[in-house]
């Protein structure tokens, strides 16, 4: 394929009245097949690190129609804060904890996946939330808790405080 053919929609995506312009020109069941191409193109080549690619995937998903994929990226989109929302992620998980919307094993599970890819305040504020769970941190979690909270603290800069959970990671018995 030519670089002419492909321009107009790799540059649509920047631009939204060129997008809107030449969505125009293209029939409903042309739209849906590019973008159902160009989506199983860059699902596997492009990692979703950024809200950028998660809102990139998320459009081409809306164009190919494909319902079953909207769901996800959606929910991928709502992880997906700046600093400054930090504390409204943190107590919208306490609150979904409260109200058994989800549970903190799931929180956990998140907080892992994400260790190599989310900045350190995002993680934070996914951990305080971990921490706040109603019945507590779970025993076979108190060590990696500190231990991870430790590492935290550390990529954000905060030596004493990372220092600190990791002695308490160090002497937790449930950690050996």
């Amino acid at each position: 394929m030519a670089w002419s053919d492909t321009a107009p929609f790799s540059s649509g995506f920047v631009n939204p009245f060129l997008w809107q312009a030449i969505l125009a020109q293209v029939s409903q069941p042309q739209r849906e097949m590019e973008a159902e191409k160009r989506f199983m193109f860059l699902q596997t080549r492009l990692p979703v690190r950024s809200r950028g690619v998660a809102r990139l995937l998320l459009n081409l998903v809306e164009h190919a129609r494909m319902h079953e994929r909207h769901e996800g990226y959606l929910a991928e989109l709502a992880w997906w804060i700046e600093v400054e929302e930090a504390e409204g992620l943190t107590a919208s998980l306490i609150e979904q904890l409260e109200a058994g919307e989800i549970d903190a094993e799931l929180i956990w599970r998140v907080l892992e996946a994400a260790e190599n890819y989310w900045p350190p305040y995002r993680r934070m504020a996914v951990l305080e939330a971990y921490k706040q769970h109603p019945d507590g941190t779970p025993l076979h979690r108190i060590g990696n808790f500190h231990y991870t909270r430790g590492r935290i603290r550390s990529d954000l800069g905060q030596y004493p405080e990372a220092l600190e959970d990791r002695q308490r990671a160090d002497i937790c018995p449930l950690c050996r």
